[in-house]
C-alpha cells in the first residue's frame, strides 16, 4: 500500500510516517518504479505500536530501542 493508504489505516498523517521513517522507527521501505513508497501490514502494525507507546507517554527515543530487531 502507498503512504496515503497506510496513513488512513493507522490514523496518522503522511508527514508523521515520513518523520518516523527518517528517525529510524520504520525500516526503509521499497519503492515503485514511479518512486512511491510502498508499505505492508508489518509497517502498519509497527506504526500502531508506536502510537500506543506514545499514548502511554513514551518518547520516540525510548520507543526506538524496543523496535530494534536482534541481529
Amino acid at each position: 500500500m502507498r503512504i496515503g493508504e497506510l496513513a488512513k489505516v493507522v490514523g496518522l498523517k503522511t508527514t508523521t510516517i515520513r518523520y518516523y521513517e527518517s528517525k529510524g522507527l520504520l525500516p526503509p521501505t521499497s519503492r515503485t518504479p514511479a518512486n512511491y513508497r510502498t508499505y505492508g501490514d508489518e509497517d502498519a502494525q509497527r506504526l500502531q505500536l508506536i502510537k500506543r507507546a506514545k499514548r502511554a507517554g513514551l518518547l520516540l527515543q525510548e520507543i526506538k530501542p524496543c523496535l530494534a530487531r536482534p541481529d
